[in-house]
């Protein structure tokens, strides 16, 4: 994911299925970022593999599966 675009960020918004945006390093976006929240338009990630990362996960569109509590 680029880099240059995402530091100190309250936000980042994924809007296509390009294969750089596929495989962030979560560690260095939290980190990296004023607040760890992303928009993933596409439904790249399932919202349970981003929750374990400290982040948190908005997706807009299509079908979401509830996460298991």
């Amino acid at each position: 994911m680029p880099t240059k675009r995402r530091k100190g960020a309250d936000a980042i918004a994924i809007v296509t299925e390009w294969r750089e945006f596929r495989t962030p390093d979560w560690d260095r976006l939290r980190t990296e970022m004023q607040s760890p929240v992303m928009f993933d338009g596409r439904n790249l990630f399932a919202p349970e593999m981003v929750k374990n990362k400290a982040l948190n996960i908005l997706q807009l569109g299509g079908a979401v599966k509830p996460s298991p509590e």
